[in-house]
């Protein structure tokens, strides 16, 4: 179950992105990962009940989250994170190209669903 410090976190940081609060919450941070951790691997087991392919991949919870640094390279908004938390699980791990599933915790507009293949999108 996701807790309210986690929730609570995704808002400050919405709120206050910048290194220096992140560097000043890690702490918090890293709490909030392993909350998530535990969430991801409950909806890794449960994925696997019905999806044999992500069950025969053995999906290690956290190598299917994204990093919550952003990539502010060539980006208009310079905020450095991500302020929600997002994991991709399909059969053969986030880099494998096939369909699969996705979960973004998001303080007011979480969503999950399924990914297509995409190559079906070009």
């Amino acid at each position: 179950m996701i807790n309210q410090e986690s929730i609570d976190f995704l808002y400050e940081l919405r709120e206050n992105n910048s290194k220096e609060w992140f560097d000043a919450n890690r702490k918090r941070y890293e709490q909030t990962r392993n909350n998530f951790i535990e969430v991801n691997q409950a909806i890794i087991k449960g994925i696997e009940s019905y999806d044999e392919g992500v069950a025969q991949t053995q999906l290690d919870p956290k190598k299917t989250m994204m990093r919550i640094n952003r990539d502010i390279r060539f980006s208009k908004d310079k905020t450095p994170y991500n302020s929600h938390l997002f994991t991709s699980i399909n059969e053969g791990g986030k880099k494998n190209p096939s369909a699969g599933y996705f979960f973004s915790l998001d303080p007011g507009k979480s969503f999950y669903g399924l990914e297509p293949i995409n190559h079906l999108l070009s």
